[in-house]
């Protein structure tokens, strides 16, 4: 899972993430039943 983070944004991080985990599973990037990675995980991507 890619998830791009603009910093120069005023919709914040968190928002950013949410936004965009959610469009990956409308466009089936992200599956049913698919795990999303941990909160660890996820940070040490950003």
């Amino acid at each position: 899972m890619f998830i791009r983070i603009e910093n120069s944004s005023a919709v914040p991080v968190y928002r950013q993430i949410i936004d965009q985990i959610r469009y990956q599973v409308a466009a089936g990037v992200i599956r049913s039943g698919e795990r999303l990675p941990s909160v660890r995980d996820l940070a040490r991507q950003l």
